[in-house]
């Protein structure tokens, strides 16, 4: 839990769901402000819907407060993303 980045999250202006994600992001972000939490993880803390997630991630991208990495196993199947905060 990085203390710097929940504080960061709660001082951005994003609305809702977005808010919300983003918080449960910087709950789990280490010291490089990263994290990789699963859709599952983020919807049970948030405490909303797997589309509304997907969406707010998709809005957290686009605002240019959040990165995203796609991971993928040796084998090539998927697992958790990478997000990056961009805490300034």
């Amino acid at each position: 839990m990085s203390v710097q980045a929940i504080a960061w999250a709660f001082e951005q202006t994003v609305r809702g769901g977005a808010k919300l994600v983003l918080l449960a992001l910087a709950n789990r972000a280490d010291y490089e402000n990263s994290c990789f939490p699963s859709i599952a993880r983020l919807t049970k803390e948030a405490g909303i819907s797997r589309r509304s997630v997907a969406y707010a991630l998709r809005e957290l991208v686009k605002l240019g407060l959040v990165s995203r990495e796609r991971r993928r196993r040796s084998g090539g199947t998927q697992t958790s993303n990478l997000y990056l905060l961009h805490i300034v």
